[in-house]
């Protein structure tokens, strides 16, 4: 038995599956399917974590799939979503250039540190879930009525674009100056 295959690498596994399930029900009109899809990896997501901290199935394959699983589910939701102008493009661009950086921030990190990888902080793990139910929020409205003419989410996008900014700026410069702290202490 494949020792990275675990339970929780599968729940991941099956949150990827879920991505193109989300977007064709996206495409094809179908906004209730997409709320299912979209709802359930966004609780598939803690339910991962939760199961390869509790059962100790930590890996590198799980460290690898969970943040990209991540990052594929809220890009593709937000882009989509905003082409359609179900949200507004600006927090799109928001929650896209914020990725962005951080995987080159990231990349930069692994390249000039040797320091262990980077834990989710509370900030970071606040933001997703204001993403996720942005997303599911947006879905919800969009069920009931035309959502191109609701302001009331508004305060909601102002929200995650505001704890976007925040958890970005948090990652890039205490995150990544206490990794590179730690590798110029051991020299």
């Amino acid at each position: 038995m494949n020792k990275n295959l675990t339970l929780a690498n599968k729940v991941t596994l099956v949150r990827l599956i879920l991505v193109p399930l989300f977007v064709m029900s996206i495409l094809y009109g179908f906004k209730g399917y997409a709320l299912i899809f979209f709802a359930i990896a966004s609780i598939a997501d803690g339910v991962d974590g939760y199961l390869a901290r509790s059962r100790n199935e930590i890996t590198l394959l799980g460290s690898i799939l969970d943040p990209a699983a991540d990052k594929i589910l809220m890009l593709t939701a937000f882009l989509l979503l905003s082409s359609f102008n179900y949200l507004p493009v600006w927090l799109a661009i928001l929650v896209i250039g914020r990725d962005i950086v951080l995987v080159l921030g990231f990349l930069i990190l692994r390249t000039i540190t040797t320091s262990d990888t980077i834990k989710p902080s509370f900030l970071g793990k606040t933001t997703t879930v204001l993403q996720m139910s942005t997303i599911i929020f947006v879905l919800l409205v969009s069920l009931s009525s035309d959502i191109k003419n609701l302001d009331t989410l508004y305060i909601l996008f102002i929200l995650t674009g505001m704890f976007t900014i925040v958890s970005g700026i948090h990652y890039l410069f205490f995150v990544g100056l206490r990794l590179i702290g730690k590798d110029f202490l051991k020299t």
